[in-house]
This record gives structure tokens, C-alpha cells and sequence, in this order.
């Protein structure tokens, strides 16, 4: 596997609109941006992940602003090669997870979701092979991929992070 390990530090701020942005208290930044249209991506964020005890950090993934988060190509429905950009990062004392969000509307219509999640997969199967070069973060070695549903996110409110990635489990 040719990765480069880069901290999420590399990028010192984000760029935002103060009326579109949350603030976080288990990330690196003080502020992450939801803009209008991401309602699904906020309530997870202040639900799940900002109360669930096992999330010891989280990120939103930054796409297509020159950032250098993670990106995974997959093989469209178009028949062209492009870049996936999940929506969370989650450290967990025993994973790493990618969390993509899905309305319910674009889960059952969109036709490259499954190819996302599926290249996803397996990307997380060959991160979870290489060893973080930076001792100090004390990373978990395993990574997992989720999907999850806005049906199974509504029908399970309350749980914690990780049953709700049980829960989830089969949604790819």
C-alpha cells in the first residue's frame, strides 16, 4: 500500500462561515463546518459522536478544498474513476472508523453508493496493515468502515457510537 501518513494538524484551520459551523470538543479544531444542507452530518455529530464515551476524536473529512484528508477513488456509475471523500474520521481506543451518512433518498437511488462503501472497505482492510509512523498518537491499529443509514440512525437515537456501527453493520 502507497500511503502517506499525515496528521490532521497539517491543516491548522478550516475555512467556515460562523452560522454554518458546530463547536467540538473532542477534535483538534474548536469548530467543524455543517453547512445548510447537512443536517444528517450535524445531529450525528452532536448526538453521537460528541456524547458517545468510546469517541475519544473525531473529524469531518474536509473534500475538495485543497485539504490533504483522506480521499478513496472507486469506479463510478458513469464508468469513471473518482475520489470519495467519507464524511468522519472516528478514533476509538480500539478502531479507527470512516463514517459516511447516507439520507435515505440517495442510499436506495444513488447507485454508487455501494461502490463507494465497497472500495471504502477494502481501503480500511490495507490501512488497517500499515502502522502509524507516529508513536505519540497511540492509533489504534484497525480500521473499519461504516455506513450509516438516516432510517438506522433515527430508529436507534440514543445508542452510543459504536452499538450504533453494530447496528449498521450490514447496511453495505
Amino acid at each position: 500500500v502507497n500511503a502517506n501518513w499525515r496528521k490532521l494538524s497539517v491543516m491548522r484551520y478550516w475555512r467556515m462561515k460562523l452560522d454554518s459551523s458546530i463547536e467540538v470538543r473532542k477534535s483538534i479544531y474548536e469548530r467543524l463546518p455543517f453547512g445548510h444542507g447537512a443536517g444528517l452530518e450535524r445531529r450525528f455529530a452532536l448526538e453521537v459522536l460528541e456524547k458517545s464515551p468510546e469517541v475519544l476524536a473525531w473529524s469531518k473529512i474536509n473534500d475538495k478544498r485543497g485539504s490533504f484528508h483522506l480521499h478513496i477513488k472507486y469506479l463510478a456509475n458513469d464508468g469513471n474513476y473518482k475520489s470519495y471523500f467519507p464524511d468522519f474520521l472516528i478514533k476509538t481506543d480500539k478502531k479507527i472508523y470512516l463514517v459516511e451518512t447516507k439520507s435515505d433518498r440517495d442510499f436506495e437511488k444513488d447507485p454508487d453508493v455501494q461502490a463507494k462503501a465497497i472500495n471504502a472497505k477494502k481501503m480500511c482492510e490495507l490501512f488497517s496493515k500499515i502502522k502509524c509512523p507516529f508513536k505519540e498518537l497511540k492509533q489504534p491499529q484497525e480500521w473499519e468502515y461504516v455506513l450509516i443509514p438516516q432510517s438506522r440512525f433515527n430508529a436507534n437515537l440514543g445508542l452510543s457510537f459504536e452499538a450504533l456501527a453494530n447496528v449498521c453493520k450490514d447496511a453495505t
